[in-house]
């Protein structure tokens, strides 16, 4: 048997069953009287892709005393050429046999910025605290067919989620 924090690593895709909601708590989420008992955020991958461009994938981790919440993005901007962002969110609440997971890809080629009233020079997208700004302004993308948008995972009886 795996152990248990490698649950949800071993799972199939199938194994997420699509939801027609979104089932992150964004108001517990944003609650500031609710303390974050643990941040972090990290770096997985980064390159510069020979000074054409940036590749990033970075996950940010929150630990509160009644869930956890994970976002995994990654951002790809080829100068003069596109910005695609790849956005996967997961979210669980203690006590529950569910995680729900939360997909959003956006997409812009750089010849429609400015038609978005968004920057079309360089440096307004190499800064990332610029561009996380910027992030909901770009248009989301359809997903591949298999890949359902909203989607939960169901614990099997006696799974549990630890950190």
């Amino acid at each position: 048997m795996l152990p248990r924090w490698m649950i949800l690593r071993h799972l199939s895709p199938s194994a997420w069953e699509k939801r027609s909601h979104s089932s992150l708590d964004l108001g517990y989420l944003s609650d500031t009287s609710v303390p974050i008992l643990f941040y972090d955020s990290v770096i997985l991958y980064e390159d510069d892709l020979h000074d054409v461009g940036d590749v990033r994938l970075s996950v940010r981790l929150r630990v509160m005393p009644g869930c956890f919440f994970v976002l995994q993005r990654l951002v790809l901007r080829i100068d003069q050429v596109m910005i695609r962002i790849r956005d996967v969110r997961y979210f669980h609440k203690f006590g529950t046999d569910e995680v729900h997971r939360d997909i959003c890809w956006r997409e812009v080629e750089w010849k429609n910025l400015e038609s978005l009233n968004l920057p079309t020079e360089v440096g307004a997208w190499a800064d990332e605290a610029k561009t996380m700004r910027l992030v909901g302004s770009i248009p989301k993308v359809g997903l591949p067919g298999d890949l359902p948008e909203i989607s939960a995972l169901k614990l099997s009886e006696g799974q549990q989620l630890l950190l």
